[in-house]
């Protein structure tokens, strides 16, 4: 399989998104902002010149993810398009799982290691999980803590948070979110959510598409 890929940049209500397909399919959906983003991106081997399948591939990826952003992603959280997951089987096994959660739904880590069939590899699975290549359309966002906190997430917390609200709450998990709110200092209007993390205000509007 050729192991070149085409990258391009969209915007997202949820800050830059930098996409990868290839001839497997989506390869990559990666925050642009994270500290890490441009040291992963220097791993890949790019296309200079992008081909009619991969530009076929990237409109694909950008209406998946203007249907998401409009609230019309599929009830069964899993994506349409093709996706071209690499790491060790292990991690495939973790991210194929993440595709089983429910848009709407949230799961615990633990849930995900009894899902992947090893109940003990808890910590294993968080940074299976860590390494999540496609964000978004992987639905990493959905696993959270056994005891009620979010856990991590690569993308920042408020992304995390966002996404959950955005899919309505957590599922059977909401509450984890709900003792979030405090920490993440989370303000809700009509058409948007305000987030401050750090020290520093996002807003987000809820309805907005990718461009």
């Amino acid at each position: 399989m050729n192991d070149s890929i085409s990258v391009k940049r969209i915007s997202s209500p949820i800050g830059e998104l930098i996409l990868g397909v290839g001839r497997g399919g989506c390869r990559l959906i990666e925050f642009a902002d994270r500290s890490d983003a441009r040291r992963s991106l220097a791993a890949l081997p790019y296309n200079l010149r992008v081909s009619d399948a991969d530009q076929a591939l990237f409109r694909q990826v950008e209406s998946e993810l203007a249907a998401y952003f409009a609230g019309s992603a599929s009830a069964s959280g899993a994506p349409s398009i093709p996706l071209d997951l690499r790491g060790t089987a292990f991690q495939v096994a973790v991210w194929q799982a993440l595709l089983g959660i429910p848009h709407g739904e949230t799961r615990t880590y633990a849930e995900i290691a009894g899902a992947v069939g090893n109940p003990a590899a808890v910590r294993a699975v968080g940074s299976a999980i860590g390494r999540n290549p496609v964000s978004v359309l992987v639905p990493c966002h959905r696993v959270v803590r056994t005891g009620g906190g979010l856990g991590g997430y690569g993308g920042g917390l408020w992304r995390k948070e966002y996404l959950l609200e955005f899919e309505g709450g957590g599922g059977t998990h909401a509450g984890s979110v709900t003792a979030s709110r405090s920490m993440l200092g989370v303000r809700r209007g009509r058409r948007s959510v305000s987030v401050v993390c750090r020290g520093r205000r996002w807003r987000l509007h809820r309805s907005a598409a990718t461009t």
